[in-house]
Parts: C-alpha cells; sequence; structure tokens
C-alpha cells in the first residue's frame, strides 16, 4: 500500500497481526503504526520476522487485547502460572532455562564498563563467529574479482614514474573498479533505503567519507525508530548531565551521536537478541571506528590509498549486514 493509504475503515495502514509463542507474543504491524506498539512496556524489534516481540506477561496481554477488535488475526493466550509450588528450591531451579540473551542485557545502572566485564565469554564468541560467517560469505562473493588483482596494485610514485617512461599494458588492462566491487556487494541485498543512497549519492571510493557519513547517519536514524520520542528525550538529558553541568545548555541541547544510540538501544533491549543472527550492536560498532581510520587515513602515499580502500570495503560489509538486524522499514 502507498504510503499514507488507510487499511480498510480500522485507521490504520496495514493488517495487524498478533500471534504468540511459548516466550513472547509477537505483533506484525505497519512501519507507519509502529509507534502505537511503544505504548506498551518491553518491546522489541526482531528484523528477521519484521514483528515487535513482548515477553508473556499478564500486563502485556492485556494492553494487546485492546487490539484484538482491530487484528485480522489475534491468536494469543494469556500467560499461565507454570511454578510447582510443592517442588524443592533445588529442583526448581536445576529445572529453570537461563536463556543466554540474559548475558546480553545490561543493567540500566551499570555503566558501559561494567557492562562489557560482566558479558557471558562463550556468548560473545558466539555472535562474533557468527558476523564472522556472513563476512565470509560475502567476501566469498567477491575474493575472485580482487585477489587476482591485488598484485597490480602499485603506488603513486610508481605509477607516475610508468607513466612518465612507458606505458604499462598489462596494468591497464587488469586495472580494478572498487566501485564495482561496492555495487556487487550491495546488490546481493535487497534495494531497500541503504542500498538506495548509493543511487541518490554519487558515491566513489577514492572520496568515500560523505558516504560514509551518510551511511551512518541512515542507521542513527533508524535506531531512532526502536525507541520512543519520550525515552529518547531522557537519555538525552541524562548523558547531557553526566557530559556537562546540569543546566547549562550544552547539557539541555545535547542530542545522543551514534555510539551513544547504539549503546542505549542495546541497554533497553529495543532490538531482539537471536543468538543464530550477527550481533548488530558490534558490527555498528565496529563500522564507527572504521569511519575514523576512512577519515583518518592518509591519502598521499600508496599503501594508505589502499588501506583506505580495505576500510571502505569492510566498513560497507558491516553497515549492510547491521542494516538487515535493525530496519524496522517496510520490506520491498
Amino acid at each position: 500500500e502507498s504510503e499514507g493509504e488507510i487499511h480498510g475503515h480500522t485507521g490504520f495502514h496495514g493488517k495487524i497481526s498478533i500471534t504468540e509463542d511459548e516466550n513472547y507474543y509477537k505483533v506484525e504491524i505497519h512501519f507507519y503504526d509502529k509507534e502505537l506498539v511503544k505504548y506498551i512496556n518491553g518491546w522489541q524489534w526482531n528484523a528477521s520476522e519484521r514483528k515487535w516481540y513482548f515477553e508473556r506477561k499478564d500486563d502485556t496481554f492485556n494492553e494487546l487485547k485492546k487490539f484484538e477488535k482491530y487484528a485480522s488475526k489475534f491468536e494469543i493466550t494469556k500467560p499461565k502460572l507454570e511454578i510447582d509450588q510443592t517442588k524443592d528450591v533445588s529442583d526448581e531451579n536445576s529445572s529453570i532455562d537461563l536463556l543466554e540473551e540474559d548475558s546480553y542485557e545490561i543493567d540500566n545502572d551499570q555503566t558501559e564498563n561494567d557492562n562489557d566485564q560482566t558479558e557471558n565469554d562463550t556468548s560473545f564468541n558466539s555472535r562474533i563467529t557468527n558476523i564472522e560467517k556472513q563476512i565470509e560469505i560475502l567476501n566469498s562473493n567477491i575474493i575472485d574479482k580482487i585477489l587476482p588483482n591485488l598484485s597490480e596494485i602499485q603506488v603513486k610514485s610508481e605509477i607516475k614514474s610508468t607513466k612518465e617512461n612507458k606505458k604499462d599494458e598489462t596494468f591497464n588492462k587488469k586495472d580494478i573498479s572498487y566501485d564495482d566491487v561496492i555495487q556487487d556487494i550491495i546488490s546481493y541485498f535487497p534495494n531497500d533505503e541503504y542500498n538506495k543512497i548509493f543511487e541518490k549519492y554519487n558515491f566513489t571510493i577514492n572520496q568515500p567519507a560523505d558516504m560514509v557519513q551518510n551511511i551512518l547517519n541512515l542507521i542513527q536514524n533508524e535506531l531512532k525508530e526502536l525507541v520512543s520520542q519520550e525515552d529518547y528525550d531522557k537519555e538525552c538529558k541524562r548523558v547531557g548531565e553526566v557530559r556537562f553541568a546540569k543546566n547549562t545548555p550544552l547539557a539541555k541541547d545535547y542530542k545522543l551521536s551514534l555510539k551513544d544510540l547504539n549503546h542505549f538501544v542495546r541497554r533497553k533491549r529495543y532490538l531482539h537478541y537471536d543468538k543464530n543472527q550477527p550481533d548488530a550492536f558490534k558490527l555498528i560498532d565496529a563500522a564507527n571506528n572504521l569511519r575514523n581510520r576512512i577519515l583518518k587515513t592518509d591519502n598521499k602515499e600508496g599503501l594508505n590509498v589502499f588501506l583506505k580502500t580495505v576500510y571502505t570495503l569492510n566498513f560497507v560489509l558491516l553497515t549492510r549486514i547491521a542494516w538487515g538486524r535493525i530496519t524496522v522499514r517496510e520490506k520491498i
């Protein structure tokens, strides 16, 4: 349906589907109606299923019940209390299945350093492995295009000398277009908002700074879609007062950086944790660090030019994968 079109006579932009599994209520709702679910505490966005997840609780059930008459599918039940009071405490504890997701949660009162120290090493390694697998799959699709040409790369002085003395026919024939490599990478994914940014701006890997910043701005705006405006404003105020004196203009006008927002979304668990998918938060942090390297790498030496190319290729890989894990926009 086109933007702004109302679905049927319900006043919504699309169908609403509310289902469940043994752990979560799942709400599928149009992008333009998403703010409605944010009135219910405890939402988590699951980008893989394109649904908002809520833990099965009485309060949540009662809130979702209000959508029943508007939903095209409403198949949820009130959670049942499954604790057997006759069980011995030791038996009860032994029967609890602690989800790996618990290690992913960060307490609101802890600092970021405390949070990092308390993360479970096993789950961390698992998420890193998943990220590496994703990048490995993508690299395998372009490796034939890159590796045969690495030996052909010359530093600036060598290229100048070649031009002055004689034409290097081999280099000219095999010169690689890394802009084409970037296009190949993103072509493996849907032509969504991320890919369209490459159509909107004239990207060139020789001058990546503007494109890199545009991509991070896009990701930052998408992370904000996971947060209610009220929560965002409160966090801006909190962080501003931590970094600057209270009641000063700097504190009052402070806006979350990408790093701030990324860690806030993680701490509040606005993104559903899936141990079988790459950790979007670590992907974004890594991409943000690469941005700094890309902007600070000098162009004057041949090796640095090549490093900037490598940084940019990896930046696109990381952000493209991260985008798929966080975007709440309608699928194309």
